[in-house]
Protein backbone atom coordinates (compact mmCIF):
# COMPACT_ATOMS: atom_id res chain seq x y z
CA UNK A 1 0.00 0.00 0.00
CA UNK A 2 1.13 3.15 -1.10
CA UNK A 3 1.51 5.43 2.14
CA UNK A 4 2.95 8.62 -0.18
CA UNK A 5 -0.34 10.81 -0.32
CA UNK A 6 0.12 13.86 2.14
CA UNK A 7 -2.47 15.98 4.01
CA UNK A 8 -2.26 18.13 1.25
CA UNK A 9 -3.11 16.17 -1.56
CA UNK A 10 -6.08 14.46 0.15
CA UNK A 11 -7.06 18.60 0.92
CA UNK A 12 -7.10 19.32 -3.08
CA UNK A 13 -9.89 16.54 -3.60
CA UNK A 14 -13.12 17.36 -4.40
CA UNK A 15 -16.38 16.51 -3.76
CA UNK A 16 -19.88 18.05 -5.23
CA UNK A 17 -20.73 19.09 -1.46
CA UNK A 18 -17.50 21.16 -1.87
CA UNK A 19 -16.69 22.32 -5.57
CA UNK A 20 -12.98 23.25 -6.31
CA UNK A 21 -12.65 26.56 -6.95
CA UNK A 22 -9.61 27.39 -9.34
CA UNK A 23 -7.04 29.82 -8.05
CA UNK A 24 -7.29 33.24 -8.66
CA UNK A 25 -10.64 32.96 -10.20
CA UNK A 26 -13.59 35.24 -8.70
CA UNK A 27 -16.41 33.51 -6.88
CA UNK A 28 -19.47 33.97 -9.36
CA UNK A 29 -22.68 34.85 -7.15
CA UNK A 30 -25.98 34.51 -9.36
CA UNK A 31 -27.01 37.88 -10.49
CA UNK A 32 -29.32 40.43 -8.45
CA UNK A 33 -33.09 39.60 -9.76
CA UNK A 34 -33.98 42.54 -12.00
CA UNK A 35 -37.33 44.64 -10.83
CA UNK A 36 -40.16 44.38 -13.01
CA UNK A 37 -40.82 47.44 -14.83
CA UNK A 38 -43.61 49.47 -13.61
CA UNK A 39 -47.11 48.72 -14.31
CA UNK A 40 -48.95 51.35 -16.49
CA UNK A 41 -51.40 52.72 -14.93
CA UNK A 42 -54.40 51.85 -16.79
CA UNK A 43 -56.84 54.62 -18.23
CA UNK A 44 -60.28 54.66 -18.42
CA UNK A 45 -60.31 56.46 -21.74
CA UNK A 46 -58.28 57.37 -24.39
CA UNK A 47 -57.32 61.05 -24.88
CA UNK A 48 -57.44 61.55 -28.54
CA UNK A 49 -57.11 65.07 -30.10
CA UNK A 50 -57.26 66.39 -33.88
CA UNK A 51 -53.60 66.27 -34.90
CA UNK A 52 -53.86 68.00 -38.40
CA UNK A 53 -57.11 68.61 -40.60
CA UNK A 54 -56.73 68.06 -44.18
CA UNK A 55 -58.40 69.82 -47.18
CA UNK A 56 -58.54 69.35 -50.70
CA UNK A 57 -62.09 67.04 -51.03
CA UNK A 58 -64.94 69.16 -53.11
CA UNK A 59 -67.50 66.04 -52.93
CA UNK A 60 -68.24 63.38 -50.12
CA UNK A 61 -65.15 61.67 -49.02
CA UNK A 62 -65.99 57.12 -49.36
CA UNK A 63 -62.85 55.94 -47.92
CA UNK A 64 -59.80 56.54 -46.04
CA UNK A 65 -57.20 53.67 -46.05
CA UNK A 66 -53.64 53.87 -44.04
CA UNK A 67 -50.39 52.39 -46.10
CA UNK A 68 -49.87 48.90 -44.30
CA UNK A 69 -46.49 51.00 -43.04
CA UNK A 70 -48.38 53.88 -41.88
CA UNK A 71 -46.54 56.25 -43.93
CA UNK A 72 -48.99 57.12 -45.90
CA UNK A 73 -52.95 57.65 -46.16
CA UNK A 74 -55.13 57.25 -49.49
CA UNK A 75 -59.01 58.77 -49.50
CA UNK A 76 -61.13 59.11 -52.24
CA UNK A 77 -65.32 59.90 -52.83
CA UNK A 78 -66.98 61.21 -55.26
CA UNK A 79 -64.69 63.61 -57.25
CA UNK A 80 -63.33 60.62 -59.10
CA UNK A 81 -59.80 60.82 -57.99
CA UNK A 82 -57.68 59.48 -54.85
CA UNK A 83 -55.97 61.43 -52.96
CA UNK A 84 -52.71 60.54 -51.07
CA UNK A 85 -51.50 62.42 -48.19
CA UNK A 86 -48.26 61.85 -45.53
CA UNK A 87 -50.63 61.46 -42.10
CA UNK A 88 -47.71 62.42 -40.05
CA UNK A 89 -47.05 65.86 -41.51
CA UNK A 90 -50.98 66.38 -42.93
CA UNK A 91 -49.12 67.39 -46.65
CA UNK A 92 -50.61 66.57 -49.76
CA UNK A 93 -48.66 64.76 -51.58
CA UNK A 94 -50.85 63.46 -54.68
CA UNK A 95 -53.51 62.83 -56.59
CA UNK A 96 -54.44 59.84 -58.44
CA UNK A 97 -56.37 60.78 -61.43
CA UNK A 98 -58.39 58.11 -64.80
CA UNK A 99 -62.03 57.54 -63.13
CA UNK A 100 -64.34 59.04 -64.73
CA UNK A 101 -67.39 58.66 -62.05
CA UNK A 102 -67.07 58.33 -58.19
CA UNK A 103 -65.21 56.25 -55.89
CA UNK A 104 -66.31 53.88 -53.62
CA UNK A 105 -63.62 52.14 -52.05
CA UNK A 106 -60.10 51.91 -51.86
CA UNK A 107 -57.03 49.21 -50.99
CA UNK A 108 -53.09 48.94 -50.09
CA UNK A 109 -51.14 46.33 -51.50
CA UNK A 110 -49.24 44.77 -48.17
CA UNK A 111 -45.60 46.29 -49.50
CA UNK A 112 -47.15 49.26 -49.89
CA UNK A 113 -46.83 49.90 -53.48
CA UNK A 114 -49.70 49.27 -54.82
CA UNK A 115 -53.31 51.38 -54.16
CA UNK A 116 -56.69 49.41 -55.89
CA UNK A 117 -59.52 51.96 -56.61
CA UNK A 118 -63.24 50.40 -57.01
CA UNK A 119 -65.54 53.00 -58.84
CA UNK A 120 -69.09 53.35 -60.33
CA UNK A 121 -67.47 53.71 -63.53
CA UNK A 122 -67.45 49.51 -63.89
CA UNK A 123 -63.68 49.75 -63.05
CA UNK A 124 -60.78 48.78 -60.34
CA UNK A 125 -57.69 50.98 -60.85
CA UNK A 126 -54.55 49.36 -59.90
CA UNK A 127 -52.39 52.32 -59.15
CA UNK A 128 -48.46 52.38 -58.85
CA UNK A 129 -48.56 55.14 -56.17
CA UNK A 130 -45.23 56.66 -56.79
CA UNK A 131 -45.06 57.04 -60.52
CA UNK A 132 -49.00 57.03 -60.61
CA UNK A 133 -48.85 54.72 -63.19
CA UNK A 134 -52.23 52.30 -63.41
CA UNK A 135 -53.69 49.28 -64.89
CA UNK A 136 -57.46 48.92 -65.38
CA UNK A 137 -59.84 46.15 -64.23
CA UNK A 138 -63.04 46.50 -66.23
CA UNK A 139 -66.16 44.89 -64.01
CA UNK A 140 -69.94 44.79 -65.85
CA UNK A 141 -71.34 46.34 -62.67
CA UNK A 142 -70.53 49.43 -60.81
CA UNK A 143 -67.53 48.40 -58.16
CA UNK A 144 -68.46 48.26 -54.84
CA UNK A 145 -65.43 46.74 -52.69
CA UNK A 146 -61.91 46.56 -53.47
CA UNK A 147 -59.33 44.27 -51.06
CA UNK A 148 -56.15 42.48 -52.05
CA UNK A 149 -55.14 39.24 -51.18
CA UNK A 150 -52.75 38.37 -48.30
CA UNK A 151 -50.06 37.46 -50.78
CA UNK A 152 -51.01 40.60 -52.99
CA UNK A 153 -51.42 39.03 -55.77
CA UNK A 154 -54.73 38.91 -56.37
CA UNK A 155 -57.81 41.27 -56.10
CA UNK A 156 -61.08 40.68 -54.81
CA UNK A 157 -64.12 42.83 -55.54
CA UNK A 158 -67.81 43.41 -54.91
CA UNK A 159 -70.53 44.78 -57.19
CA UNK A 160 -73.80 45.66 -57.10
CA UNK A 161 -74.73 42.45 -59.89
CA UNK A 162 -74.39 40.28 -56.23
CA UNK A 163 -71.24 38.60 -58.11
CA UNK A 164 -67.82 38.88 -56.22
CA UNK A 165 -64.95 38.64 -58.86
CA UNK A 166 -61.03 37.17 -57.92
CA UNK A 167 -58.98 39.19 -60.31
CA UNK A 168 -55.13 38.64 -61.51
CA UNK A 169 -54.44 42.28 -61.69
CA UNK A 170 -51.31 41.76 -63.44
CA UNK A 171 -53.23 40.30 -65.97
CA UNK A 172 -56.26 42.10 -66.13
CA UNK A 173 -58.07 38.65 -65.67
CA UNK A 174 -61.30 37.70 -63.94
CA UNK A 175 -60.24 34.02 -62.37
CA UNK A 176 -63.14 33.49 -60.88
CA UNK A 177 -66.81 34.65 -59.72
CA UNK A 178 -68.76 33.88 -55.89
CA UNK A 179 -72.19 34.44 -56.12
CA UNK A 180 -75.39 33.15 -54.31
CA UNK A 181 -75.86 35.79 -52.24
CA UNK A 182 -77.73 39.04 -52.74
CA UNK A 183 -76.41 42.12 -53.32
CA UNK A 184 -78.10 45.14 -55.44
CA UNK A 185 -78.50 48.07 -53.41
CA UNK A 186 -75.73 48.50 -50.20
CA UNK A 187 -72.03 48.50 -50.62
CA UNK A 188 -71.25 45.53 -49.03
CA UNK A 189 -67.86 44.38 -48.79
CA UNK A 190 -66.04 40.80 -48.81
CA UNK A 191 -62.87 39.54 -47.20
CA UNK A 192 -60.44 36.64 -47.66
CA UNK A 193 -60.05 34.27 -44.96
CA UNK A 194 -57.49 34.35 -42.32
CA UNK A 195 -56.78 30.91 -42.97
CA UNK A 196 -54.03 31.51 -46.07
CA UNK A 197 -57.52 32.82 -48.17
CA UNK A 198 -58.35 29.72 -48.21
CA UNK A 199 -62.42 30.91 -47.93
CA UNK A 200 -64.23 34.19 -49.15
CA UNK A 201 -66.20 35.38 -46.50
CA UNK A 202 -69.39 38.15 -47.79
CA UNK A 203 -72.59 39.49 -45.73
CA UNK A 204 -75.54 39.24 -47.76
CA UNK A 205 -79.32 41.50 -48.18
CA UNK A 206 -80.99 38.60 -47.15
CA UNK A 207 -79.67 38.38 -43.46
CA UNK A 208 -76.72 35.92 -43.85
CA UNK A 209 -72.94 35.61 -44.33
CA UNK A 210 -71.81 33.88 -46.97
CA UNK A 211 -68.62 31.51 -47.00
CA UNK A 212 -67.32 30.02 -50.64
CA UNK A 213 -64.38 27.75 -50.99
CA UNK A 214 -61.60 30.30 -53.39
CA UNK A 215 -60.93 27.42 -55.65
CA UNK A 216 -64.19 25.52 -56.44
CA UNK A 217 -66.37 28.80 -56.25
CA UNK A 218 -68.65 26.27 -54.14
CA UNK A 219 -70.97 27.92 -51.17
CA UNK A 220 -69.59 25.86 -48.20
CA UNK A 221 -71.46 27.45 -45.26
CA UNK A 222 -74.16 29.79 -44.66
CA UNK A 223 -74.43 31.69 -41.16
CA UNK A 224 -77.86 33.12 -40.24
CA UNK A 225 -79.39 34.67 -37.30
CA UNK A 226 -79.24 38.21 -38.20
CA UNK A 227 -82.39 40.40 -38.45
CA UNK A 228 -80.48 42.86 -40.72
CA UNK A 229 -78.68 43.53 -44.12
CA UNK A 230 -75.24 41.95 -43.55
CA UNK A 231 -71.53 43.03 -44.06
CA UNK A 232 -68.30 41.44 -42.29
CA UNK A 233 -66.64 44.61 -42.06
CA UNK A 234 -69.55 46.86 -40.43
CA UNK A 235 -69.93 49.40 -43.23
CA UNK A 236 -73.08 48.66 -44.71
CA UNK A 237 -74.23 51.87 -46.40
CA UNK A 238 -77.04 52.73 -48.96
CA UNK A 239 -76.54 55.20 -51.79
CA UNK A 240 -76.85 56.18 -55.37
CA UNK A 241 -73.87 56.92 -57.70
CA UNK A 242 -71.45 59.14 -55.50
CA UNK A 243 -70.39 61.49 -58.51
CA UNK A 244 -74.60 62.78 -58.17
CA UNK A 245 -73.66 63.55 -54.32
CA UNK A 246 -76.16 61.25 -52.88
CA UNK A 247 -75.91 59.04 -49.73
CA UNK A 248 -79.14 57.75 -48.75
CA UNK A 249 -78.88 56.19 -45.25
CA UNK A 250 -75.79 55.52 -43.95
CA UNK A 251 -76.29 52.32 -42.72
CA UNK A 252 -79.63 51.56 -40.84
CA UNK A 253 -79.76 54.44 -38.66
CA UNK A 254 -78.11 57.18 -40.22
CA UNK A 255 -80.30 60.11 -40.94
CA UNK A 256 -78.80 61.66 -44.58
CA UNK A 257 -80.83 60.80 -47.38
CA UNK A 258 -79.49 63.48 -49.77
CA UNK A 259 -76.16 65.50 -49.73
CA UNK A 260 -77.21 67.67 -52.54
CA UNK A 261 -80.50 68.56 -51.54
CA UNK A 262 -80.18 68.70 -47.69
CA UNK A 263 -82.82 66.97 -46.63
CA UNK A 264 -82.81 65.37 -43.56
CA UNK A 265 -79.33 65.18 -43.18
CA UNK A 266 -77.34 65.35 -39.88
CA UNK A 267 -74.24 68.17 -39.68
CA UNK A 268 -70.82 67.14 -40.67
CA UNK A 269 -71.35 63.09 -40.78
CA UNK A 270 -68.38 61.08 -40.73
CA UNK A 271 -68.85 57.61 -42.98
CA UNK A 272 -65.21 57.17 -43.63
CA UNK A 273 -62.50 55.55 -41.17
CA UNK A 274 -59.76 53.69 -40.06
CA UNK A 275 -57.02 53.52 -37.51
CA UNK A 276 -53.34 53.42 -37.98
CA UNK A 277 -51.46 50.22 -37.99
CA UNK A 278 -48.98 50.91 -35.70
CA UNK A 279 -49.67 53.93 -33.67
CA UNK A 280 -52.47 55.32 -31.73
CA UNK A 281 -53.78 57.48 -34.38
CA UNK A 282 -57.26 57.33 -36.44
CA UNK A 283 -58.32 58.81 -39.96
CA UNK A 284 -61.91 60.12 -40.25
CA UNK A 285 -63.60 61.56 -43.17
CA UNK A 286 -66.43 63.63 -43.68
CA UNK A 287 -69.61 63.20 -46.74
CA UNK A 288 -71.49 66.19 -45.53
CA UNK A 289 -70.42 70.06 -45.93
CA UNK A 290 -66.97 69.90 -44.14
CA UNK A 291 -65.60 67.41 -46.87
CA UNK A 292 -62.38 67.15 -44.24
CA UNK A 293 -59.98 64.68 -42.98
CA UNK A 294 -59.32 64.30 -39.68
CA UNK A 295 -56.00 62.47 -38.48
CA UNK A 296 -56.72 62.05 -34.35
CA UNK A 297 -53.97 61.36 -31.96
CA UNK A 298 -53.84 59.84 -28.90
CA UNK A 299 -52.06 62.47 -26.56
CA UNK A 300 -51.52 59.58 -23.47
CA UNK A 301 -52.81 60.04 -20.11
CA UNK A 302 -53.96 63.70 -19.07
CA UNK A 303 -51.90 66.20 -16.65
CA UNK A 304 -53.34 65.61 -13.64
CA UNK A 305 -54.99 69.04 -11.47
Amino acid sequence: MDDSSTDDDSASQTTEDDPQVPEHQAVLHPPAPVAPPPTAVPRERPNYEARHVLRGHTMSISAVKFSPDGKLLASCGAEKVVKIWSPDTGEFLRNLSGHTQGLSDIAWSSDNVHLASASDDTTIRIWDVDSVRHQQLTSIADSQHVQFSPNSKYILSTAHDSAIRLWDYQTTRCLKTYTGHVNSKYCISACFSVTGGKWIVAGSEDNKVYIWDLQTRQIVQVLGGHSGELNPRVQVWKRRRMNDKNCTRCGRRCCCESLASGEKKNSNESLAYQTHPLQNMIATGSIDSDLSIRIWSDRGPKPVG
